[in-house]
């Protein structure tokens, strides 16, 4: 937050408001919405205070220019109900820095504008160790993908072969089962009668 109160300093050419840092840090990006009820609730009694304190009674942008730092801070402080627990809403841990009269919230010590450089290079530099980590993660992610691949393939070939010895066990067991087949039919036209009747009567004929 105080970064960007830095940055909003230097664009304004001024310390900002509490509720300028208020409106910004509690609505959404999106479409500008309140992030829920009590921070509507807040800047608008705030508003409301800010109205009937303006000389002319406008709530517009122009009521910065008639009420002073001081009177806002003190408004805004009002408007939220005081300190609470030793904070005040909105104001986050530079609440400690409130006291009557005072004008502004933001520290004493900002960074300078080679500073801000310096935090703007370390951005930089940041973003380009996170599209190098990015850069790693695809092409890990590639590995990956390929090392998938090939267990897939490597399955395949296992369920292939798999198969192929159980057609080959079926084959044997087929080929098996027809050896036995026809040495029981050998061996059962060896033992029938007829053909000891035959090696009988050929016994005779001889005589």
């Amino acid at each position: 937050m105080l970064f960007f109160i830095f940055c909003k300093a230097e664009e304004l050419g001024r310390d900002p408001t509490l509720d300028e840092v208020f409106l910004k840090t509690h609505t959404k990006k999106k479409d500008n919405s309140w992030v829920d009820e009590r921070a509507q609730k807040t800047y608008e009694t705030y508003q409301g205070k800010l109205q009937q304190a303006s000389k002319n009674g406008e709530a517009s942008s122009s009521c910065s220019q008639v009420v002073n730092a001081e009177a806002r801070l003190d408004m805004w402080v009002q408007s939220v109900g005081g300190k609470n627990k030793g904070r005040i809403y909105g104001a986050g841990d530079r609440s400690s820095l409130y006291r009557p009269g005072v004008a502004s919230l933001v520290p004493d010590s900002r960074p300078s504008r080679g500073c801000v450089n310096v935090l703007s290079q370390h951005s930089t530099e940041i973003a380009a160790q996170i599209a190098a980590f990015e850069e790693r993660a695809k092409a890990a992610e590639h590995e990956a993908r390929e090392a998938r691949e090939e267990l897939r393939k490597a399955e395949q070939r296992r369920q292939e072969d798999d198969q192929r010895t159980k057609e080959l066990q079926i084959q044997l067991a087929t080929l098996a089962k027809s050896v036995a087949s026809i040495q029981a039919e050998s061996s059962r036209r060896r033992r029938h009668p007829d053909y000891d009747e035959d090696e009988s009567n050929d016994d005779d004929s001889d005589e």
